[in-house]
């Protein structure tokens, strides 16, 4: 149309910790990152075309409310790329950890808050446009030189 796009993009604001994941599958690493949403800085994009996310006021206003909630908690197993010298963080959309006494074990397995827990972070990621994985993919199968 020859006009110019303004819309809407969040950057996710809180904290990092190393933790331990619990409840992840048996080839996920125990070892990860959690990154605890308290909150976003929303700002315009002037032009953007397509690629641009642009959340409804509803999804703006219920990611808000599950960061002042301290519900928007994700957790990424990391995984060391040897041959790379790297490492690959990939989201765990069911992990807990140990550290956390609210994602502890036994509390994951209570399935009416899993499920909350799922839909308020399915919401999130649709919305902020989070990906699966972080990092080098695949990692390089020839070896590294000294």
């Amino acid at each position: 149309d020859g006009q110019d796009h303004v819309q809407d993009w969040a950057e996710c604001v809180g904290t990092w910790r190393e933790v331990t994941l619990v409840n992840t599958p048996a080839r996920i690493w125990r070892r990860g990152v959690m990154l605890r949403c308290d909150g976003f800085r929303w700002a315009e994009c002037a032009g953007a075309g397509e690629e641009w996310l642009c959340p409804t006021v509803q999804r703006r206003q219920e990611l808000e409310d599950a960061a002042a909630a301290e519900m928007l908690t994700f957790f990424f197993a990391v995984h060391p790329l040897w041959d790379a010298g790297a490492r690959l963080l990939e989201f765990q959309a069911s992990a807990g950890c140990e550290e956390l006494p609210e994602y502890h074990p036994e509390m994951m397995l209570e399935s009416e808050m899993q499920q909350a827990r799922l839909r308020t972070l399915s919401v999130a990621v649709q919305a902020l446009g989070f990906s699966m994985r972080y990092g080098p993919w695949p990692p390089s199968a020839e070896p590294r030189s000294s």
